[in-house]
């Protein structure tokens, strides 16, 4: 089990020059330094599915989700930082957030692409597509249900995407 350092001790830790930030508001910085979207590979392991995580990126993940609400995810997933984006709609369903498909069709114009490691291939994607694949992932892997009609708008979200992302 990796280490995770709580926030109240990394809150002691940070310098005197970052006091009047919020600790969420320099995670979100830190995630945006970041340029490209670590751990999605799935694998299955003694602790059962998951995802692989370089230490610095899951330490800095981890503490984000800890100071982050949903409230704060959704409204990172509009940050500039194509990163902040994906990584706020990842938070929001590791954090077992269900509503997903309107936050999704809320975001279906996030056409700046993130780069992101799988199986050691890195590939580039629009945040649009990414979301829509984290998605598929939870169903898949981690119990995410929706039902009939929403699985059928689902797959139809993906579908275009992925047509519209060809003729890109």
């Amino acid at each position: 089990m990796k280490a995770k350092i709580p926030l109240l001790i990394l809150s002691m830790l940070m310098p005197l020059a970052y006091q009047g930030q919020t600790m969420l508001e320099l995670l979100t910085e830190e995630l945006a330094s970041f340029d490209m979207i670590m751990g999605d590979t799935m694998y299955a392991g003694e602790g059962g599915v998951g995802e692989t995580y370089t230490p610095e990126v899951f330490q800095v993940y981890s503490n984000f989700l800890e100071a982050a609400t949903a409230k704060d995810l959704i409204l990172l997933m509009s940050h500039e930082s194509p990163i902040v984006s994906c990584y706020s709609y990842r938070g929001l369903l590791d954090q077992g957030y269900s509503p997903v498909l309107p936050i999704l069709k809320n975001h279906k114009d996030r056409v700046k692409t993130v780069e992101w490691v799988s199986d050691d291939i890195v590939e580039t994607q629009t945040c649009y597509l990414w979301m829509l694949q984290r998605t598929e992932s939870q169903m898949k892997y981690k119990g995410l249900i929706l039902n009939c009609d929403q699985t059928a708008e689902f797959q139809k979200m993906l579908d275009l995407e992925f047509e519209a992302s060809r003729n890109r």
